[in-house]
């Protein structure tokens, strides 16, 4: 069945003329739309765009607030506060003999000078090892398997 564009503008008065709102109901719409068929449907639509006016301002954009950064991977947190930690004792890593041998003395090392009076801690810790060697001193192992931090 093929509808003409003078049969569709009638019905559409119509479901005009039967709304209180001026509108038709969407769903009266579409069916109507529906029975006229797809051709007559795009040919309708097609005309009726063109002559749509609305008027007024364009609605107002609401302003949102910036979206919050994203959170750190937790691997990165990890990492900041590892970077962290070695910063502040690199900052507070002894640097003189004197602080050397507090360093020792705080951590329960026995301190040794060699003849040039570089001073040499040894211990069987690995962690003290790994400490030593952040604070700038040269840790190696002995032949009994002990580290020997050497302060420079």
């Amino acid at each position: 069945m093929r509808t003409s564009k003078n049969v569709l503008r009638e019905l559409i008065k119509e479901m005009v003329a039967e709304e209180s709102g001026g509108l038709p109901k969407p769903n009266d719409l579409a069916r109507k739309l529906s029975a006229a068929g797809p051709e007559a449907t795009i040919t309708f639509l097609s005309d009726l765009m063109p002559l749509l006016k609305f008027g007024g301002a364009p609605a107002a954009k609401e302003e949102l607030p910036p979206p919050p950064p994203p959170e750190p991977m937790p691997e990165q947190k990890d990492r900041r506060s590892v970077l962290q930690r070695l910063i502040q004792e690199m900052a507070a890593a002894p640097q003189s003999p004197a602080e050397w041998m507090k360093w020792g003395e705080s951590r329960g090392l026995d301190a040794e000078r060699d003849g040039s009076g570089q001073i040499t801690f040894y211990t069987e810790d690995q962690a003290m090892a790994d400490e030593a060697e952040v604070a700038g001193a040269d840790v190696q192992r002995d032949n009994m398997g002990q580290f020997v931090i050497y302060t420079g």
